[in-house]
């Protein structure tokens, strides 16, 4: 891999991994949150992390059924966990192949396009990433009912792409990868994926996403991966 591949993905793990971005931290967006009258019935709040080499994040209860996010924009929404054996969040990047950054032959229009057709009501925002030096899409979309997923996506024609997923399980980012693999990518074999969890562990290469396998099988795949670094 070239000098630019390297610089590519050192860019995307410091993303990842919470070094160097803009957005309001999420201390700060949970004391805005609860000045927010809308949220005075939380009851109760945790900290949690997803081992001892990653970045915090703060969750707060709003009731039995999940957390909700830290979001000062509006009202806490209510998040459920896609069901499965052992949940670990982490953060998940996807990227088209090594060699060929520009196969997905996407900008962020389209990308928000087709976010738009195939999400529910998505928050969608477009800003200028101090860390990339360039206009990334910032979105959270609705995966199943009260099951929230919140990711960032740059894309500069003709060869630098990629996607990230925050604090998302391996259920939530396999049924976001499948959907990437068969609706938005031109053809199956054209994705890529990594964690912080395995970055921050010392593996920083992407691994082909599998060409076949519904949202379980590939759900699947990404907890194996993560299980290899969650010590």
């Amino acid at each position: 891999m070239g000098s630019h591949g390297h610089a590519v993905r050192r860019e995307v793990l410091e993303d990842l991994c919470g070094r160097g971005k803009t957005k309001t931290t999420q201390l700060v967006r949970y004391k805005q949150a609860m000045a927010n009258p809308a949220n005075s019935e939380i009851r109760g709040g945790e900290i949690v992390t997803n081992g001892r080499n990653n970045a915090v994040y703060v969750a707060v209860h709003d009731g039995d059924d999940g957390h909700a996010p830290l979001d000062a924009v509006g009202p806490l929404r209510t998040r459920k966990t896609m069901a499965t054996e052992r949940n670990i969040r982490t953060n998940f990047a996807f990227y088209p192949p090594e060699g060929n950054g520009g196969a997905w032959h996407a900008t962020l229009d389209s990308l928000e396009r087709a976010l738009r057709e195939a999400f529910p009501d998505p928050t969608i925002g477009h800003r200028r990433s101090s860390v990339h030096e360039t206009t990334v899409l910032d979105f959270e979309v609705e995966l199943a009912p009260d099951v929230w997923l919140d990711g960032t996506a740059a894309i500069t024609e003709p060869d630098y792409a990629y996607i990230t997923l925050t604090d998302a399980t391996a259920g939530e980012a396999g049924t976001f990868a499948v959907w990437l693999r068969d609706s938005f990518a031109p053809a199956p074999d054209l994705v890529r994926f990594a964690s912080s969890l395995a970055m921050t562990n010392g593996e920083d290469t992407p691994s082909p996403l599998p060409t076949e396998g519904d949202h379980k099988s590939i759900g699947d795949l990404l907890r194996r991966h993560l299980e290899q670094f969650d010590h």
